[in-house]
């Protein structure tokens, strides 16, 4: 049995970092999105997990580009229901799901050249 946050049923873990996780889930529709889940029962991390998720709504609300990922839901508070029945009081941002991993995962294996370079920041414009 998959978790469950509110409407999203999360199945794999994408990726993980000091505050939150990142997981495929889909939503009513059943359309595939990336959500970022802060766990708040550390009592001890809950500040500055609140901090984070409000400081990253703050830059997803104000930017709208076609090469941003799209911010599609959040909430501070609600219930992740674990596969094995156990709750977590937890924080949550859904993103448009955007396949094919990280951008830092093809930076980071090589250097792109000068033309490439060039062409993907042309795009970020």
């Amino acid at each position: 049995m998959p978790s469950q946050v509110d409407q999203y049923i999360c199945t794999k873990t994408l990726g993980s970092g000091v505050s939150a996780k990142v997981k495929l889930a889909t939503d009513t529709k059943g359309t595939y999105v990336a959500i970022k889940i802060f766990d708040k029962s550390n009592l001890s991390n809950c500040s500055k997990v609140l901090s984070t998720l409000k400081h990253e709504i703050d830059v997803y609300k104000n930017l709208d580009h076609p090469y941003m990922v799209r911010l599609l839901d959040y909430k501070e508070n609600a219930i992740l229901v674990k596969s094995d029945g156990k709750q977590v009081q937890v924080a949550y941002i859904v993103m448009e799901l955007i396949p094919g991993g990280e951008l830092f995962d093809y930076v980071a294996i090589r250097a792109f050249s000068t033309e490439v370079s060039r062409y993907y920041f042309k795009q970020m414009l």
